[in-house]
């Protein structure tokens, strides 16, 4: 065998070596494509279940808010249908970030504009944006007892704010939520809406001015100016984590909206009567 020469030999060295290190490079690049491909697969699928989900969870709505009565049966079909996605889309939510070397970025991906501000806010409460699956519950659905007495317009508006209260699970705090929800621009004219279809309204036009005012707490100017006035309060953590369980920053105001028609429907009796 014929011996090479330390000059011919050096050189192939280098070339081996230099070959090596641009096949490892290149390993590694298509390995991290590989990654970055699996992972934007998850959440471009992840986006597309929240679009169908945000459809569909508006479809319910407007169900609940056509002004007819829904059974306690429909109720229960329409909260068991919100639990289980909710959970599915929570535990993908999980799983994106638990699998990203980032997180808040990982789940900051599918963040619905209008509504993924409130994400900084939970940040700001020291609480967990991502909301736990364990934690979502179905909404309750039987309805409450008929009143025995017709109640008066004050008593009526104060089963409007009670709605809001069940539903963001701040019942203890009845007095400083009302009181940082007077605070807020516009809320003298929502109320006086609703109080004006309570005393001359027909059932269908009170339950339109309920809604109505319900559709106005969910705009975003009114949870920017509440919220601070809820942190003031020490209240606004229940709040946001009822917006976290609702998936309020991924998928906007859908689910908690089918929430509250659902406890109007709970509460139809005392509202109308």
């Amino acid at each position: 065998m014929l011996g090479l020469s330390p000059r011919v030999s050096s050189r192939r060295s280098l070339l081996l070596t230099a070959s090596a290190l641009l096949l490892g490079t290149t390993l590694h690049r298509l390995g991290r494509q590989a990654w970055a491909q699996g992972e934007d697969d998850s959440v471009k699928q992840l986006r597309g279940y929240l679009n169908a989900d945000r459809g569909r969870a508006e479809a319910f709505y407007k169900r609940l808010r056509n002004g007819e009565r829904i059974s306690e049966d429909a109720r229960q079909d329409i909260a068991n249908t919100s639990v289980k996605l909710r959970v599915d889309r929570a535990n993908r939510l999980q799983a994106i970030a638990k699998s990203s070397a980032d997180p808040d970025a990982a789940a900051k991906q599918v963040l619905y504009p209008d509504t993924g501000f409130l994400v900084g806010d939970m940040q700001r409460a020291d609480m967990a944006a991502l909301p736990s699956p364990d934690d979502i519950k179905p909404d309750p659905t039987k309805s409450a007892p008929r009143p025995k007495q017709k109640p008066d317009p004050a008593k009526k508006w104060q089963m409007v704010v009670t709605i809001l209260l069940e539903t963001l699970g701040i019942m203890e705090a009845r007095n400083q939520f009302e009181e940082s929800l007077r605070q807020v621009s516009g809320f003298q004219e929502e109320q006086q809406g609703v109080m004006e279809a309570f005393r001359t309204g027909t059932p269908k036009q009170m339950t339109d001015a309920v809604f109505s005012f319900i559709e106005w707490f969910v705009q975003r100017h009114v949870i920017v100016e509440l919220l601070p006035r809820l942190a003031a309060r020490k209240i606004a953590a229940p709040a946001l984590h009822a917006f976290s369980l609702q998936l309020v920053p991924w998928i906007g105001w859908s689910w908690l909206l089918v929430s509250f028609g659902i406890a109007v429907h709970r509460h139809w009796d005392e509202l109308v009567a």
